[in-house]
């Protein structure tokens, strides 16, 4: 079960040498990613309104999973699933 968030509210993340979200900042505290479960990245739309984003499945050292989205275009990052 997850529930999708709908708010574009963005979060600070830190990342690795590798590019990879390593720490972010959600709900009052520093959470650290335990593992990336999956990644990939959608580059569409240059035609008409470019989408550059990268996802991450991730898991918190507090057992939470997230997805993770860093958006290339706004510059940020973007809780944007939360599983259960």
């Amino acid at each position: 079960m997850s529930r999708a968030r709908t708010d574009r509210i963005p979060v600070p993340v830190k990342c690795g040498a590798d590019g990879c979200p390593r720490t972010l900042h959600w709900r009052g505290r520093v959470s650290r990613i335990e593992a990336v479960l999956n990644s990939w990245r959608v580059d569409i739309g240059w035609w008409d309104t470019p989408v550059q984003r990268d996802y991450y499945k991730t898991t918190l050292d507090n057992g939470g999973t997230l997805l993770l989205v860093h958006d290339h275009i706004a510059g940020a990052w973007f809780v944007r699933r939360i599983y259960d």
